[in-house]
């Protein structure tokens, strides 16, 4: 037996086809500590010592590693392609061969992989998939399902996961407090939501849910989706809580509630955490010091941090790289490019690292053009001498600060060429592109980046919209790549894409768009009556010329200059006819000429009304009887349906509504029979005249 299992082996692993742990596995129907009592170490002994050596690592724990690496590796590879179907099939097959915990394992390795932006819509399929399949996850999983929702900044879903896990009664630890307290924090929950939280931790966790009260309080550091005022009083009131429950703060809680008062609250609320710091007898750390410059370099009060930095040394705190960072910003803000160059050497001298954060705000200073060539070449010998890192991130922030669509783009060559140009650096240099007038370069950007295959995002398609409704014309092939590969970022965006084209007074544009990519019935009521006005107005612009007012005043004008100088037209086409013979036939030809390019434009005219016209009608068709047209947008349709002739048209837009139970408005009826008079149709008036009776208009 022992022969037959090693040859086995040794096959399987020269030919390829299996993992020896999987042979093993396959071909010994016995629990892995043995084979009938044998153990592996003693079923060895008759080999070498490599060979055995080798069998002894075979165990349980090396199996598993390798059938969870294998299986990452499929997932990462489908990831990168987005494949949905094999995601599914992983999830809902090979994971079974897995234990709970080996499984739980591989599930919250892949949430680490799908945090990065662009892959929301893979999270969202695999969460689905997981609470539907009712998978047993465990707390540590979830805990990083709900940080997954909270990196794509679906707070809503966090706390969602974070209530089925309170109605499933699973124990929490700190960490899923902490993470579940972030997304109510972030989300539009009332406060109260928040202490409720904090109340469960401490009932759970007992003085531990300090930490818990910490992620609170910095949370709302970062939050805007309350005025400032109230995110300081939300923090405040969980220091508070702190009170109540009787648990002491330490030097870290007032470091918070400090950063959070230097960026949400007023100079009062900042002096009085420093009040408060000191009666408590607390000392003052390097956060404590950090905070407040920070506050500082957002003011520019130069002399200020000057006296901070003083108190420092005095206290024997030594700045760190942060510091100096702050010190960086400050000094780019006040435009003082000597200090610049004296804070970056200081921080060569003292060994401390320079950061993207320290090499996006110089770039930022040199994106301003503030700065002379001498200058330039002194941050240069530091820059090489430091070895300053290019990433994605430093070249975003450069760009945005640039405001320069040719140092944007420059940025953006200098970040392909170092390999370091992901979206964020694309979006930011066509985001620049379309505020600084030049919509159809911010377009080509973006088709830039679709092509390198990067994800978009959000931002993608804001700047998309922006530098549409600027006069770009690439954004159907943006939204088509947006709605084949990302449809949940164009998910709630109808209103803002038909806005951008209106804008750009594209209706049929923003018409086809809105049939292509998003539902009916997906534009609010006040696009709508942006739609219909940019419908109007177009309509107008075009036919104004050929209308029956401005034709008749245009032939008044005409009769009566021809009154005032007939004879001098008579005695000027008189000379030239006795001049040349041949030049009445000449102004014949011009004449006819005139003729037919003024019949040319007429019929164009009549197309681009007719194509008006049919805009308004299909968004009639899309809209009837959902609630959200007005009569005053009827109207519109109808006048421009009746103006170009289409008679056929206006009967089946009325056929449209009298189905939908439409209720006109006495306009709506006096368009109807305006129509029916041009056209000389006693049946449509007849049939307008009693719907209107029948719905009392």
């Amino acid at each position: 037996k022992k022969v037959l299992l090693l040859i086995v082996l040794i096959i399987d692993i020269f030919n390829e086809t299996i993992h020896p742990a999987e042979s093993f596995a396959r071909f010994v129907s016995l629990p892995w500590v043995g084979v009938r009592g044998i153990t592996i170490t003693s079923l060895t002994q008759s080999v070498s010592t490599s060979e055995a050596t080798s069998v002894k690592l075979i165990n349980l724990p090396k199996h598993q590693h390798y059938k969870t690496d294998t299986l990452m590796t499929d997932i990462e590879n489908s990831i990168m392609t987005s494949d949905y179907s094999g995601l599914t099939l992983i999830f809902e097959s090979r994971m079974a061969v897995l234990s709970p915990k080996d499984a739980n394992i591989v599930i919250t390795r892949t949430f680490r992989l799908l945090s990065k932006p662009g892959y929301w819509a893979l999270s969202k399929h695999i969460l689905d998939l997981l609470f539907v399949k009712d998978f047993p996850l465990d707390t540590v999983t979830q805990s990083a399902a709900m940080t997954l929702c909270i990196r794509h900044k679906r707070f809503k879903e966090a706390v969602d996961i974070y209530e089925a896990m309170q109605h499933q009664e699973m124990p929490l630890d700190a960490v899923a407090f902490t993470c579940a307290v972030r997304a109510l924090c972030l989300s539009q929950r009332p406060f109260e939501a928040v202490l409720l939280l904090l109340d469960r931790a401490h009932a759970s966790l007992g003085p531990e849910a300090l930490s818990v009260a910490h992620t609170a309080m910095i949370t709302y550091k970062f939050a805007n989706h309350h005025p400032p005022a109230v995110l300081m009083a939300c923090s405040q009131r969980i220091f508070d809580w702190l009170g109540e429950k009787a648990i002491p703060p330490t030097a870290q809680t007032l470091d918070i509630l400090l950063a959070v008062a230097c960026i949400k609250g007023s100079p009062e609320d900042w002096r009085a955490v420093l009040a408060l710091r000191t009666s408590l007898r607390l000392p003052a750390t390097l956060f404590t010091f950090n905070s407040q410059l920070h506050r500082l370099a957002l003011r520019g009060d130069t002399a200020a941090a000057g006296q901070l930095l003083a108190d420092m040394a005095r206290m024997h705190t030594t700045p760190d790289a942060t510091s100096f960072n702050t010190l960086l910003k400050l000094f780019v803000n006040t435009n003082d490019s000597a200090s610049v160059l004296r804070t970056l050497r200081t921080m060569r001298a003292r060994g401390l690292p320079f950061s993207d954060f320290t090499k996006s705000l110089v770039m930022r200073f040199l994106a301003a053009e503030r700065v002379d060539a001498d200058w330039l070449r002194q941050l240069d010998r530091v820059a090489n001498a430091t070895n300053m890192p290019d990433s994605g991130f430093t070249f975003a922030n450069a760009i945005t600060a640039s405001r320069s669509a040719r140092t944007a783009l420059q940025l953006l060559q200098e970040a392909c060429r170092l390999r370091v140009a992901d979206e964020a650096v694309f979006v930011a240099a066509a985001s620049v592109c379309a505020d600084q007038g030049q919509p159809v370069v911010a377009g080509r950007v973006l088709d830039n980046m679709l092509r390198r295959q990067l994800p978009a995002n959000g931002h993608f398609l804001s700047v998309a919209l922006k530098a549409a409704s600027r006069g770009n014309s690439s954004l159907w092939g943006q939204l088509a790549h947006l709605h084949r590969h990302y449809p949940w970022l164009l998910a709630g965006n109808c209103d803002r894409t038909v806005r951008a084209l209106l804008t750009a007074h594209q209706p049929e544009a923003a018409l086809n768009t809105h049939l292509a990519f998003f539902p009916a019935d997906s534009c609010k009521p006040q696009t709508l009556n942006m739609f219909f006005n940019e419908l109007q107005t177009a309509f107008t612009r075009c036919s104004t010329p050929f209308n029956g007012t401005e034709g008749d005043k245009e032939g008044d004008s005409v009769d009566s200059v021809g009154d005032r100088d007939g004879d001098s037209v008579d005695y000027s086409v008189e000379d030239s006819v006795d001049s040349d013979g041949n030049s009445g036939d000449s102004v014949g030809d011009s004449v006819h000429s005139v003729v037919d390019s003024v019949d040319s434009v007429e019929d164009s005219v009549l197309g681009e009304e007719r194509r008006l016209a049919g805009v308004g009608e299909a968004l009639v068709s899309l809209y009837v009887g959902r609630g959200l047209l007005r009569t005053a947008h009827l109207d519109v349709v109808l006048r421009m349906l009746g103006r170009c002739g289409s008679l056929s048209a206006v009967r089946g837009l009325l056929g449209l509504m009298e189905d939908s139970g439409t209720q006109p408005g006495t306009f709506t009826v006096a368009e109807l029979v305006r129509c029916a008079r041009r056209h000389h149709s006693g049946e449509l008036a007849e049939r307008a005249v009693r719907w209107g009776l029948r719905k009392g208009a």
